[in-house]
């Protein structure tokens, strides 16, 4: 039996992804937070559902 071989990283890759948002745009953390509670109490349970609410 052949020894497992590591699963490569895939940040190198994801960094060569261009950033398409406006630069020097800050999202407040404890809106976007608010936000999915309020998602999650109205009874959407995955993030496709909190996404599309």
């Amino acid at each position: 039996m052949k020894p497992n071989k590591p699963i490569p990283s895939p940040i190198p890759y994801l960094l060569q992804v261009p950033d398409l948002r406006a630069h020097n745009t800050t999202y407040d953390w404890r809106m976007l937070f608010m936000l999915v509670l309020m998602a999650l109490g109205s009874g959407r349970t995955n993030i496709l559902a909190i996404a599309q609410w």
